[in-house]
């Protein structure tokens, strides 16, 4: 829901700036993989027909590369034919670090597009899920332009209704939109949609992409974009202050989700492919989120998986390039 007050924007942004961040890690280019575990093999969550390989395999496979020239991190799926199991090799990696709060600050300069495509950028407690929480940065689906922020518990965790400028997503029962136990939601916890049809895909991706931030801290959760034309001098400067940030796209208040919903977490960057998500609303008009049209509709294939499997050319624009992940304590 839309933060609907200036008083209520102005607290919001003093909450941002009471405190002074210290920066405890910057990972880009070699660091940045260095950083990182890889999985390998199909995804044991979601489904999905992306086959991931180790750092050593991704890297054989030309999936994964360092630029010369700007130092950024390329993170890539498969163009070629599908593997003999029918899947296509794509990158999932999780951080060898975990993490219990910061400011999370995320350049990214271009991300996954395309019809049969899912990826994110996001944090999960990744041997006690979902009683240890999920937060889900940047998600969405196919060539839909605006992104999907969710949280992810067991109960009580309730989000409130305003302080944030997106609007929530579960649309199976209304009254649970706000609801982020996974179990009455079938999964999809509290997700929040960014207004911002520069947000998330090719629209992100042509405006040279933008920065994501992740505030954890005793307050609750906030997740702030914005796109690369007006990105705050500070978080430019890698001094944090809040000053100029504005309201955050996604706010989770500790007010009715407490922060002890949220043990220690990794940070994953993945592209899966169709799985539970990209295959259930493969037929959908996702005008929703900024796709005005459905998938089966603009291929002509009756299923994601087909797809995926058949057109390794469409998957050219289906790459992460990262610039650099800072973490502020």
């Amino acid at each position: 829901m839309k933060l609907t007050t200036a008083a209520a924007a102005l607290s919001l942004c003093s909450l941002a700036s009471a405190k002074t961040w210290v920066l405890s890690e910057r990972l880009a280019g070699a660091d940045l993989i260095q950083a990182f575990n890889f999985e390998v093999g199909a995804g044991t969550d979601n489904g999905g027909i992306a086959d991931y390989g180790s750092l050593q395999t991704s890297r054989r496979r030309g999936l994964l590369a360092v630029s010369a020239t700007t130092g950024w991190t390329m993170l890539k799926t498969s163009t070629g034919a599908a593997t003999p199991e029918g899947n296509r090799e794509s990158i999932r990696m999780s951080s060898k670090k975990r993490y219990s709060g910061g400011l999370f600050v995320f350049d990214v300069t271009h991300m996954p597009t395309g019809c049969g495509v899912w990826p994110a950028l996001w944090m999960v407690a990744p041997d006690n899920w979902p009683t240890g929480g999920e937060i889900d940065i940047i998600e969405g689906v196919h060539a839909t332009t605006q992104n999907l922020m969710s949280t992810h518990t067991t109960s009580v965790c309730i989000q409130q209704t305003t302080g944030f400028t997106g609007t929530f997503s579960y649309t199976a029962n209304p009254a649970l939109a706000n609801t982020c136990d996974v179990v009455p939601t079938n999964n999809q916890g509290c997700g929040v949609r960014s207004p911002s049809t520069k947000s998330f895909g090719a629209s992100f991706n042509q405006a040279q992409g933008g920065v994501y931030a992740l505030q954890w801290d005793t307050t609750g959760l906030r997740t702030y974009f914005w796109p690369r034309s007006a990105v705050p001098a500070d978080i430019t400067a890698g001094a944090p202050t809040g000053t100029g940030w504005g309201t955050p796209a996604n706010y989770v208040s500790a007010a009715g989700c407490p922060m002890t919903h949220f043990d220690p977490m990794v940070l994953v960057v993945n592209t899966n492919l169709c799985g539970t998500w990209g295959s259930g609303v493969w037929s959908d008009n996702l005008s929703y989120a900024g796709q005005s049209y459905s998938c089966a509709a603009k291929t002509g294939y009756s299923t994601c998986e087909a797809y995926v499997r058949a057109n390794g050319g469409a998957f050219r624009q289906a790459y992460w390039t990262i610039r650099d992940i800072k973490v502020y304590v």
